[in-house]
């Protein structure tokens, strides 16, 4: 990974299962003082380097760098919340086609994108 400080924050370069949403994330937390540049770029280090996806907030919550509650005000006053299935894509539990499969069973049957993936046995099962 190449994470290089720039003007306004970390940006990284390398090609991965992270989206913006983890960096924009990020700055959202450095414009409001919780966290610093480098406890970013720690942190997307740390993301990277982890065997499964973890939430960039979540890296920063374990490392007591901000509480849940902060990172939960943060997500919630700017609609960060990432979907289920992107969640479920980004840490392998599912596929992109099975992703894609659930969304258009879910727009037939108009039940909620999690039952159809329970009910097509693609839930994660921990």
């Amino acid at each position: 990974m190449v994470c290089q400080l720039a003007p306004g924050g970390c940006t990284e370069t390398r090609q991965a299962v992270r989206t913006p949403l983890d960096v924009q994330l990020g700055q959202l937390l450095i414009q409001e003082g919780l966290i610093t540049n480098e406890q970013l770029s720690a942190a997307l280090v740390e993301q990277r380097n982890a065997p499964r996806y973890v939430p960039v907030g979540q890296i920063l919550v374990q490392r007591q760098l901000i509480t849940q509650k902060q990172l939960s005000m943060v997500v919630d006053q700017n609609q960060k919340r990432p979907r289920l299935g992107e969640l479920l894509v980004r840490n392998g539990s599912i596929t992109e086609a099975q992703l894609q499969l659930a969304l258009q069973r879910h727009a037939q049957l108009r039940r909620p994108l999690g039952e159809v993936l329970v009910k097509s046995g693609w839930s994660p099962t921990t």
